[in-house]
C-alpha cells in the first residue's frame, strides 16, 4: 500500500536468502496488483516504480530509521516478539507508532519491553 502511493518503505529480514526471496515475491505480488487494476499508471506507478520504493535490509537499526510507522510481523511467540521489541525500543523515537501484526498474543504482553515513549503498539 505504501510503496503503491510512492512511499519508501524499508524491509526488515535478518536472513539473507529470505531478504532475497522478498524481492521475488514483492515483484510478482506488484505484478498481480497491476494486472487487476490496483496500481495508478495515471500517476506513474508501475510495478518497477512501486518495487523501486523498497529498500530490504538485514540491519535493524537501518529499517527503521527515521520512521513514523512500524509494522512487525513476526512469528506468533511470545519471547520472540518480545525480544525484537527490546531491540527496536531504543532505535525508535517516541513518535514512532509500532503494529503488531498478532492474533493471539496482547499488545501489552508482546510490547511491554518498548520504552522511549513509543506513540502506541497497535495490534491487528
Amino acid at each position: 500500500m505504501f510503496c503503491r502511493a510512492g512511499r519508501p518503505v524499508r524491509v526488515y529480514e535478518p536472513d539473507q536468502t529470505h531478504r532475497q526471496s522478498i524481492r521475488r515475491e514483492l515483484h510478482a505480488r506488484l505484478d498481480q496488483l497491476d494486472t487487476a487494476g490496483l496500481l495508478d499508471r495515471d500517476t506513474g506507478i508501475e510495478p518497477t516504480t512501486a518495487a523501486a520504493q523498497v529498500q530490504i535490509t538485514g540491519d535493524l537499526a537501518e529499517a527503521v530509521e527515521e520512521t513514523y510507522l512500524v509494522q512487525e510481523c513476526i512469528p506468533e511467540l511470545v519471547d520472540a516478539k518480545q525480544g525484537l521489541f527490546k531491540r527496536l525500543s531504543p532505535l525508535i523515537s517516541s513518535h514512532t507508532v509500532v503494529v503488531s501484526l498478532s492474533s493471539a498474543i496482547s499488545a501489552s504482553r508482546s510490547g511491554e519491553c518498548l520504552i522511549n515513549g513509543v506513540s502506541g503498539l497497535a495490534h491487528f
